[in-house]
């Protein structure tokens, strides 16, 4: 769908997301590297003679050292929304990537207009990430809000900020070097 383009543009600008890691008290830097993107649909039958189906672009990146992924999808139900997923946690901004950005300093740098991704559920990364967060009329289905795992997504520079298990031994933060 077109309205999928800007989004999936901005995050395909990138084979490689280099971040400041913060882990273990230690902290590095680490280059998240994109793997093989997926474009497809969700298709969930509806009744005996309705047949839904939403665009999905699927936009998966791996830490170079191998501990570590989080997948990017851009899915189309009326309006794109943004989902991503990491560990055990999906995020997407219930504000839509059309309003309420924000800015957020960060000790890399300051990053202007950036939408807030939120912990919505706790969802195994197994197979079919997106079809966990719909329901059997493919509407969006929250059933548990954690809020220990933000995100911030910017069209210019991608996910510029993540922070993993807040409150945590094993937290993980990530800032985008520019």
């Amino acid at each position: 769908m077109p309205e999928n383009e800007p989004i999936i543009e901005s995050c395909l600008k990138f084979d490689v997301l280099s971040f400041r890691r913060t882990m273990n008290g230690q902290v590095d830097s680490v280059d998240y590297i994109r793997t093989a993107v997926k474009h497809d649909f969700l298709k969930f039958d509806f009744c005996d003679t309705a047949h839904i189906r939403y665009a999905r672009t699927s936009i998966p990146y791996i830490a170079e050292d191998g501990s570590h992924t989080f997948v990017l999808e851009v899915v189309h139900d009326v309006i794109s929304q943004l989902f991503m997923f990491t560990n055990d946690h999906a995020l997407m901004d219930r504000h839509q990537l059309n309003a309420f950005a924000d800015s957020i300093s960060l000790e890399t740098g300051m990053f202007y207009d950036c939408h807030s991704l939120e912990d919505i559920l706790i969802y195994k990364i197994t197979g079919d990430y997106s079809k966990g967060l719909y329901n059997s009329i493919g509407r969006y289905n929250t059933t548990e809000k954690l809020g220990n795992t933000i995100a911030h997504f910017n069209f210019d520079y991608g996910i510029v900020h993540l922070q993993d298990n807040i409150g945590t031994s094993s937290m993980l933060k990530l800032e985008r070097l520019k």
